[in-house]
Formats: C-alpha cells, structure tokens, sequence
C-alpha cells in the first residue's frame, strides 16, 4: 500500500470512528479504534 493510500485509509478510519456513537456500536468502535492504531503504527514504521 502506498503512503497516500495509507493517509487516505486512517484519514476514513477516523471519519468512521468519529460517526460510531451509539452505544448498540461500542464492539465496532472498538475494533475500528485497534485497526486505526495499527494503520498509525504502520505509517510511523514506514517514515522511519
């Protein structure tokens, strides 16, 4: 994956997650929140 194509995908995770707040969304929040901080960590990884 390229690094925009990785800015894009954690740029919709946190459009995402910033929607899911209804409670009945707590597992898919949650679950969308860790594949976020592996995308951030991946990108971090990736620039140094």
């Amino acid at each position: 994956m390229a690094d925009s194509d990785l800015e894009k995908a954690i740029e919709l995770m946190e459009e995402a997650l910033a929607r899911l707040v209804d409670p009945d969304d707590a597992v898919v929040a949650m679950r969308l929140s860790h594949a976020l901080d592996l995308a951030r960590e991946r990108r971090e990884a990736s620039r140094g």
